[in-house]
């Protein structure tokens, strides 16, 4: 577990004891909303594979986790899950297979999404795609969705941002999942221990995510990296 110094934990306080009386009003509810539909639809064994995507990725609330301009990653998934079901859905398998390192499972998901997107070019496809877009940023999402008490949302430019801010002296150049797994963990614990900020996230949660969960912490970073008018 990443520890922080003295300075940095009073930082990271501070910093708490602004988002707290705000969070009720600025959290993005709509969280909620995707995350209770990829419970409902998703199904690896289900027969129409991009179907059953499209129904997990969808929301009558917002859409901007997977769907931004020049920024497609869904609209791709369901191409590929079209004309390759089976590979899709052996990438999503494991992917979720927690027993094995996460920064494996990443590479690999997105070196695959690589392929396919050979593939799809080479047999002349409609519509003509210019990039996979399954970043790391994209796949940790898939991750949060499937186990959300595990694992929340990566913004590297966030997350960057975050650190800066609390004084960490080595941040990340490319994009690191496992830290940002370690660091959510360590910064939630830090956010239980105070009471304020406990009877807010109980107010505002309802139970619909576990008290350990990381989205949380996502926003909270995205707080201190953007402020209260963050979006995603």
């Amino acid at each position: 577990m990443l520890i922080f110094a003295a300075m940095q934990l009073q930082r990271i306080r501070d910093k708490l004891g602004e988002y707290t009386p705000m969070v009720k009003a600025t959290f993005p509810h709509w969280v909620w909303d995707v995350q209770a539909g990829f419970v409902r639809h998703w199904d690896p064994d289900a027969g129409d594979l991009a179907g059953m995507i499209d129904r997990s990725l969808q929301s009558g609330v917002s859409r901007r986790l997977w769907s931004r301009t020049s920024y497609q990653p869904k609209e791709v998934l369901l191409h590929f899950a079209r004309m390759e079901p089976d590979q899709v859905r052996a990438m999503f398998r494991d992917l979720f297979r927690d027993d094995r390192p996460l920064a494996g499972r990443i590479d690999r998901f997105i070196y695959l999404s690589g392929e396919l997107l050979d593939q799809y070019c080479e047999e002349g496809r409609r519509p003509l795609l210019a990039g996979h877009d399954q970043d790391v940023g994209t796949v940790m999402l898939y991750l949060a969705l499937r186990y959300p008490d595990q694992y929340g949302p990566y913004d590297h430019e966030a997350f960057t941002s975050a650190l800066r801010a609390f004084q960490v002296k080595e941040l990340p150049v490319q994009p690191d999942p496992e830290r940002w797994v370690r660091v959510a963990r360590t910064l939630r614990g830090i956010m239980d221990q105070d009471p304020a900020w406990s009877k807010a996230w109980q107010e505002l949660d309802a139970g619909r995510f576990s008290n350990g969960s990381p989205w949380i912490v996502w926003d909270f970073v995205r707080y201190v990296a953007f402020g209260k008018d963050r979006l995603v």
